[in-house]
């Protein structure tokens, strides 16, 4: 339950002593909070570029062997 402070002072010396108290759990879980945000971003951007890469091997793959495929009329013909 919420005490009933008498003055201000009172009310002041509470929310100090709370402050204190739980100044290390707020500063750590803002920290654990801050640092799980920048982990996930990176990850995200991480995965991304190995999507990237993996695109552009694809479209290269792809490309190398529709150069080399006998059905294809855009195939370079060399002799």
């Amino acid at each position: 339950m919420a005490e009933e402070y008498l003055t201000d002072d009172e009310q002041l010396e509470a929310v100090k002593r709370a402050f204190t108290e739980y100044a290390p759990w707020i500063l750590g879980g803002v920290v654990l909070g801050v640092g799980g945000w920048y982990g996930i971003q990176r990850y995200q951007s991480h995965q991304n570029e190995v999507a990237y890469r993996a695109a552009d091997q694809f479209s290269q793959m792809t490309a190398a062997l529709q150069m080399n495929d006998p059905k294809n009329p855009c195939r370079s013909r060399t002799v």
